[in-house]
This record gives C-alpha cells, structure tokens and sequence, in this order.
C-alpha cells in the first residue's frame, strides 16, 4: 500500500492519535485537507469528530513551513520551479519529478492499482487523489476518435500525445517525459498512442514501447539491499501488479484486426509476459478471434500459448476443432475432440454438430457417423449433469440448508429422463440424413426424414440495454426454417461435386437414385409436402450442365451458425 509522504509528515502523525480516539466511537466522522503555502511549504489541517455521546475531540494542527530538513529541500525546490516532490512506499523511499508540484499531492502515482488487479492511475479507487489533477480539455484535442476527448485525456501530458500526429511522436514525446523523471507511461496514455496507429509498423512500435515501459515500471518495485523482509514482500506485491488494464490489448487486436497483422496477434499472446499484457479469458478469445480467418499455423501457435492457462476451455477446444474443420484437416479434428475429451473435458455439442456438417459436406461418412454419436452423447451427457445439479438443490432445500432460504423446489423437465433423448433442431436430422446417404443407407435416411419433430427453429436472441450494446441476458425466438431445410439437402450435391471435387463412392448417379428412394419412402404428410418442390434429377442434371448451381439457395449456411442444438 503506498502512502503519502507531504512535508507534514510529522503533523499527520502527531494528530493521528487523537483522530483514532475520536473515530473509535460510534458515529465518527473525519475530515483531512492539505493545502499548499505560498513559500512552498505545506499546511496540513486534520479534524476529528466523534459523534454518539457528549464529547466531542477535535485536533488541529498547521506547520508552514516543515518540521525537518527534507521539508525544507521540499520547499526550496517548489520555490525554484523544479517541481521535485518525494512518494514513500512501505518498501521505501522514491523520488520522481513533475512539471508541477500541486499535481503530485496523490498517494498513489499514475499506475495505481483498481480493483482488477491491474495497474493504472484511472482506477475508482484513486478518484479522490486524482481529481485535482483533471483539466479542462483544450480545443487542440482532435474530436476523432471521441474516446480522446470522452475518456482518455486527462491531464497535461495526456493533451500533448493526443495532438501528436504519429505513433513515433506520442512514443518519443513519452519517453522524454519518463526520462525527465516523469511516472512511467500508464495504461489510458498507451490507448492514446494506439488511436494513432496507421500501419503494421506502428503496431510494432507500440509492442516496442510497451515493453521497454512495462520494465521500467516493474523497476520501481525492485527490492534493494536496504529492504527488511516485510518490505521487501511488500515490494515484490505491487510488482506483481503491474500489468497494463485489459483494454489495452482489447484495442490492440482492433487494430491489429483492421490490416488483417496474424503475426502481430500470435506475438502479442506469445510475448505477453515481457509486454505486461496479463493473459485473461478476454485476451486469449480475441487472440483466436484475430487469427481464426488465417492461415492455421497462426491458431496454433495461439493455442500453444495459452494451452497451460486455458487448454480445455470450452471456446479453445470449440476454436481448435472448428478451425481444423475449416482447413480440412478433418483426422486433425478428430484427434483433438478425442483428446480434449480423454483428458476430462467437456466437448460442447455444437462442435460435434460443426464436425458432423463439414464432414457431409466434403464427403466423409465414417466421421459423419462418428460426430453423430459423440453428439448425441454430449446431449445426454449435459443433461444428466443438468438433472444431477437440479437434484442437489432440491436436496439442499429440502434439508433446509440452501443459501436462499424460502426457493422453491426446481421442476426438472421428464424429457430429460429419457433413454432416447434427440435433439430439436430441425438442422441436425437433415445432416443426419446427409451421411446416411453417403453410407448408402436409404432406410435410415428415411427414418431420419421421418423423424424431424417439427421445422420450427428456436434461436437465442440477445438483449442490449444501454447505449454501450452490453447485453444483459437472451430471449427464445422461433422461426419456421422448412424453406432453408430443404435448401440444405438440395445445395449438397453442388457443394459435394463440385465445390469440393468429391470424386469417391457414392457416385453422382448412385447419390441422385439414393436422394430419390429416401425422399420417395417419407411416411409423413408434412414432410412429404415439404419435399415435394425439390426436383432431384434436375437438381443433378444442373451439376452436368455447369457451376451455375450457386444461384441455389445458400441461407442453410447462415441459419445453421445460428442454431443452439440443444435439447
């Protein structure tokens, strides 16, 4: 914890005693100000009252001018315009310089610490130490980006890096500011250096800076010789902490994501440690989220380096299976689903449902069938955990020893109890129906057709509340999707033959005959009606002709991204 050290050090002290006495009893109240004297010594006033009973303490105390010879030193350079001031640790003493004394009055410097953990000067906790220290924004501060202006200008220094023209001019006007004995740069001044970037090299650049700064920073707490123990363990805490906040990173993968830099997103995780940019969940999803579209080496190495801290989180394994399946490294994902689940993890079961749609789709029954099952198992897999989570509340509430005194018994649904629960989204069975047919299996195609339970398809729609687009919570909306099913079995011969050159077994005319008997032997009405539009010869006849099958419709693809497949 990091304390103030004014030239009354003494007088807060020798009040401090009163101050607690008074504050020991019920209703006390305190009330500290510190101002500064006209010959550069500081007058500091500490008040006390205690309310509750009829005593009232009140302990008043001014020094002008300093009681010892560091205050005197104090004063005179104040008086000389240097501007030196001193801030004690309890690891110890540290002197920095300023351009103005009546700025530096704050116990914490420019990188305290929030309640996050992370390090910065803009925390809540640090309001009524900064607050003296805003200005009045001036009107050479662009108005683009308005964050500038809104949020991230806050002081002098911060005034004239939003005016630099040039990520090279921000950096150097920083860094002469730190060698003139400055606080090191803080988080909200490096988001205003990267509202400047404009090119990959820039992006490099601040990489650069970060580091060297994130060293400098971290020096302040390197213990010296003179530390007792419980100073130096002091030390090394704050150390720990310092980390520049999470939006820092946030608004450099934005930008990294706008030149499309997958290099610079791999660096940024790999050497996240030298750089001071603390791997959170949030970091390592828009790491992936920012190497996704390139080439696959580039997700690995992100995997690589974020395995140990996230390996099998649910969006690691989702991104890895995925990301595979895009590539068309389908044994690839395979192996990583088997392993994932070996090592105790829970597969989600929309990546089975991804791996079962791609492995239609490029022709490969054997996985088809095998992410088929693995899905159907995740199912039921989630829904016994779900059930057994249920039963122990009920449990505790029975015993009476739930947190929530008064909760009502949870009502478990008795669907979820059943030995041969499916799915209910109407995707998953014409897929299904996909890699029967592959496996030349018309009857269980056939089954499967008949098996749909509805074209009604339920989406999760998420809710926004304020004018920041946070979403607080979701609600069900439900579509009829028989227009887009039957798309989804219409297009895959064109996808299948074409786009995707399928030259194995079933043959063209195999497939076009096997299309036909599964279609032809549906018992049900509705489905049959369904189907009935989809002419499958000349369906088959277009891919013969030419590649004009794209005019197909191709709404599947976005419909099924947006499908829950659950239970």
């Amino acid at each position: 914890m990091l304390r103030r050290a004014s030239t009354a050090k003494d007088v807060i002290g020798s009040v401090r005693a009163l101050c607690e006495r008074a504050r020991g009893r019920a209703g006390t109240t305190r009330e500290a100000t510190t101002t500064t004297g006209d010959d550069g010594g500081f007058a500091t006033t500490t008040t006390a009252t205690a309310r509750g009973g009829a005593r009232e303490a009140r302990a008043t105390r001014t020094d002008e001018r300093g009681t010892d010879r560091r205050a005197e030193r104090a004063g005179e350079a104040l008086r000389a315009g240097r501007g030196t001031f001193a801030t004690w640790t309890t690891a110890g003493r540290r002197a920095f310089a300023t351009a103005t004394g009546s700025e530096r009055e704050g116990e914490r410097d420019d990188d305290g610490e929030d309640g996050d953990g992370n390090v910065d000067g803009d925390s809540k906790t640090n309001k009524h130490e900064t607050a003296h220290k805003l200005i009045d924004i001036p009107d050479e501060v662009p108005h683009d980006p308005p964050l500038l202006r809104s949020t991230l200008v806050k002081r002098r220094l911060d005034v004239t890096l939003a005016c630099a023209e040039t990520v090279s001019e921000a950096i150097k006007i920083a860094t002469d500011s730190v060698a003139d004995g400055d606080y090191p740069t803080s988080s909200r001044q490096v988001r205003i250096m990267i509202t400047k970037i404009k090119t990959k090299e820039d992006i490099r650049e601040v990489f650069a800076f970060m580091a060297k700064m994130h060293r400098i920073r971290l020096a302040k707490y390197e213990p010296v010789a003179t530390d007792t123990p419980e100073e130096a363990a002091n030390r090394s805490q704050w150390g720990g902490h310092m980390v520049w906040r999470e939006q820092v990173a946030l608004e450099l993968f934005n930008e990294i994501r706008k030149f499309d830099d997958h290099e610079a997103a791999v660096e940024m995780v790999e050497n996240h440690a030298s750089l001071g940019v603390k791997l959170t969940r949030t970091v390592a999803k828009q790491a992936f989220f920012n190497t996704y579209t390139g080439p696959f080496e580039y997700v690995y190495r992100v995997y690589e380096a974020v395995r140990e801290s996230y390996g099998t989180e649910d969006f690691t394994m989702a991104t890895m299976i995925g990301a595979s399946l895009d590539n068309r490294h389908m044994d690839l994902a395979r192996e990583y689903a088997v392993a994932f689940k070996e090592s105790g993890a829970v597969v989600p079961s929309r990546t089975y449902f991804k791996f079962l749609k791609w492995a239609t789709r490029i022709g490969e029954p054997e996985h088809a069938l095998w992410a088929n099952e693995e899905h159907i198992a995740s199912i039921r897999a989630t829904l016994q955990s779900r059930i057994e989570r249920m039963e122990r509340i009920n449990a505790a509430i029975e015993a009476g020893t739930h947190t929530h005194r008064g909760a009502e018994k949870l009502e478990i649904p008795a669907k979820w109890r059943e030995p041969d629960v499916m799915p209910i989204t109407p995707f998953y069975y014409v897929h299904v129906v996909r890699a029967h047919l592959l496996n030349r299996d018309v009857a269980s195609a056939t089954r499967m057709l008949d098996s749909i339970p509805s074209f009604e398809h339920t989406t999760r729609k998420q809710l926004r509340t304020d004018i920041h687009d946070n979403t607080r919570g979701f609600e069900l909306r439900t579509y009829n999707v028989q227009d887009q099913i039957v798309a989804v079995l219409a297009d895959w011969p064109r996808k299948l033959y074409v786009e995707e050159n399928f030259n194995g077994e079933p043959s063209r005319d195999e497939l076009r005959e096997s299309m036909k008997a599964a279609i032809d032997g549906v018992a049900r009405d509705d489905i049959k009606a369904a189907f009935a539009s989809m002419d499958v010869d000349a369906i088959f006849d277009a891919l013969d002709g030419d590649a004009q099958g794209d005019s197909l419709a191709t709404e599947d693809d976005q419909a099924e991204e947006a499908s829950t497949s659950a239970s």
